[in-house]
């Protein structure tokens, strides 16, 4: 019977150590929950503590932003003075293609009137040939052989841009004609052109020779 209870107060023992062990065990875990915790809230307070922004920190900040935006204005600046510069060249650029085109187009057009200005005599006295011949009956072959020519210098003419004037029946333009002489006639109104007496010629809206003219000045007076 007292070896009975000998091992019961064992047993108690026993019970009574395991008892102490767990709960030494929670209290052990529940401080590294502790610990755990205290660290989170120590890192998040050190966190907020970097996040914070110092005073000072914060002016020059600022200062840097103000700097910086006054060199965007600056660079903006810089660029429409670069685009400006860029349109006036494209502009000057342009305006110098037209000159060169004029230029050419000009000088294409006085070395044609030159040309044209040696040849008139030479097409004056070949008409005045054709209309002597053309009296003459045996000539009249050669009058039309003459005449194809003179029809193939004047196409050379229009394909050069002259135009041969001959206003005959219109009325006198000083711009265009030159008088020399008025006549009465009885059918032709004052002012028309009566008779050409040597064509005229122009290159487009440029003159190269008026024509000579002679005017009516209306019909004689009784």
């Amino acid at each position: 019977m007292a070896k009975s209870k000998k091992e019961q107060e064992q047993m108690a023992s026993k019970v009574k150590e395991t008892y102490e062990a767990d709960s030494s065990t929670v209290s052990d875990e529940e401080k590294a929950v502790d610990v755990e915790q205290e660290a989170s809230e120590s890192g998040e307070k050190a966190e907020e503590v970097v996040i914070d922004i110092d005073p000072s920190d914060s002016k020059k900040l600022m200062e840097a932003l103000s700097e910086t935006t006054v060199a965007l204005e600056e660079e903006k600046q810089k660029s429409a003075e670069l685009q400006a510069k860029f349109v006036r060249s494209v502009a000057d650029l342009e305006n110098y293609r037209k000159r060169a085109v004029k230029d050419r187009e000009d000088l294409s057009r006085r070395a044609v009137i030159r040309v044209i200005e040696d040849l008139l005599p030479i097409v004056d006295n070949f008409k005045l040939g054709m209309e002597a011949a053309d009296n003459q009956p045996e000539a009249k072959d050669v009058v039309a052989g003459f005449k194809m020519v003179y029809d193939q210098i004047l196409e050379m003419f229009k394909t050069h841009g002259v135009e041969e004037i001959h206003p005959d029946g219109e009325a006198f333009d000083p711009q265009f004609h030159e008088c020399v002489s008025h006549l009465p006639h009885e059918e032709i109104e004052e002012n028309l052109v009566i008779q050409t007496i040597r064509c005229g010629y122009r290159l487009h809206d440029r003159l190269i020779r008026a024509a000579t003219v002679v005017v009516s000045s209306g019909k004689a007076e009784s």
